[in-house]
């Protein structure tokens, strides 16, 4: 257990170089603050009947399922993964008593665990977003009751579902050393999900799977497409994990 504290940490100290640590707080914030100007912008409010915690969370979510999530995660893996590409890094890592799959999936761990921190802050920006609205909103109310289970289990679906996209991540970035490329892979995968967002088949889609599964719990295809966002992609992560052990040399 000690090694893989001292793996991760090594993974984080490597990070503080980098933007990959701010963006988890710079990333939610930018699309909260986005909302909030958006909601500021609509003078008239909306009914007394609308539930404004639902609805501000829901559209914050959306869009962070869709289009920032995607581009966030794939900024990150490709600049956890380009930091031995760049600097030789594989050669001393390899080089080390440590097994070569453990240095991996420190890798994709690390990863994945800083999406799921991203989550938490976007939790944390979205609830601080609702009371400034309702500060500086005549017309628009949010009750200090917050549904925070609400909000974690719906935040929850959309980390566990984007699974399968973090993996693919993880894995382009480790077989290909040109930050482009990882960096391509995200952008392109989430340009094709905003225009193919209606496509029957986007259940199977890595880079719709988040948004599907936040809004489709009365789909026929819901858990069909949470078990290939979640399930898929642990099953993804280990695939790249073996591939990655076999492997004479990286990139």
């Amino acid at each position: 257990m000690k090694l893989w504290f001292a793996l991760i940490r090594a993974e984080l100290l490597k990070l503080k170089r980098t933007l990959a640590l701010a963006m988890i707080f710079v990333a939610p914030a930018v699309v909260v603050i986005l909302q909030v100007a958006l909601l500021l912008n609509n003078k008239e409010g909306w009914g007394l009947d609308v539930d404004m915690w639902k609805f501000f969370s829901n559209s914050i979510t959306s869009m962070w399922a869709i289009f920032m999530l995607p581009l966030f995660s794939a900024l990150v893996v490709a600049l956890i993964y380009n930091y031995e590409h760049a600097n030789n890094g594989w050669l001393k890592l390899f080089a080390l008593p440590v097994p070569k799959s453990m240095i991996i999936a420190t890798k994709q761990l690390v990863s994945t665990g800083i999406v799921f921190a991203s989550m938490l802050a976007l939790l944390a920006a979205t609830i601080i977003g609702g009371f400034v609205l309702d500060a500086l909103h005549p017309k628009m109310s949010f009750p200090m009751d917050i549904p925070i289970l609400t909000l974690l289990g719906r935040s929850g679906l959309v980390f566990l579902s984007s699974l399968a996209l973090i993996a693919i991540q993880n894995w382009v970035s480790m077989r290909w050393s040109t930050l482009s490329v990882s960096l391509g892979a995200g952008i392109a995968g989430t340009f094709v999900a905003l225009f193919a967002s209606g496509w029957k088949y986007g259940h199977f889609y890595p880079w719709l799977i988040p948004i599907r599964v936040l809004h489709g719990q009365e789909q026929s295809w819901y858990w069909i497409a949470f078990f290939v966002g979640s399930v898929g992609g642990l099953v993804l992560f280990v695939g790249g994990l073996i591939d990655a052990v076999k492997r004479e040399a990286m990139g």
